[in-house]
């Protein structure tokens, strides 16, 4: 077993962070900042981080290689959940469906699969017993309100 657990920074996805940096004017696009941490992500993960964040249009490229903030990057940084699902969220408010955009974000978010097989007749016993609890002491309590 390792003494120490691999560091947060290089468990998880840097969309989040990149898009907070970018907001904070700590980070141009080119992994400056996070290379001064303790134990900074790989290059090829801020590149592609940096990509997916300028497909999904929360950052512009523009000439220069010059990275930059788009308002919609903005609206994102603000809010804390992936920024795909954070994407959906504001472009499900601006269409006036907002409802069905935090359903979908939702379980878009959840880790269990809605197609997932619950098997509901593993704890029938248990559950057979907690109802037979239930009513007794439902009749206990109703003869302790009538006896006195």
């Amino acid at each position: 077993m390792p003494q120490h657990t691999e560091p947060e920074i290089h468990r998880c996805a840097l969309d989040q962070t990149i898009l907070g940096l970018f907001f904070l004017g700590l980070e141009r696009g080119n992994g400056e900042f996070l290379s001064t941490l303790l134990d900074p992500p790989s290059s090829e993960s801020v590149k592609a981080a940096i990509y997916s964040l300028i497909k999904l249009g929360a950052l512009e490229n523009h000439e220069q290689n010059e990275i930059e903030l788009t308002p919609l990057g903005c609206h994102l940084a603000g809010i804390p959940a992936p920024p795909r699902i954070g994407k959906l969220l504001v472009i499900g408010s601006l269409l006036g469906c907002r409802n069905a955009a935090l359903s979908i974000a939702a379980c878009l978010s959840s880790p269990r699969s809605p197609f997932e097989r619950v098997n509901v007749f593993a704890k029938q016993g248990q559950r057979e017993q907690r109802e037979e609890a239930i009513v007794t002491n439902r009749d206990a309590e109703l003869k302790r309100v009538w006896i006195g």
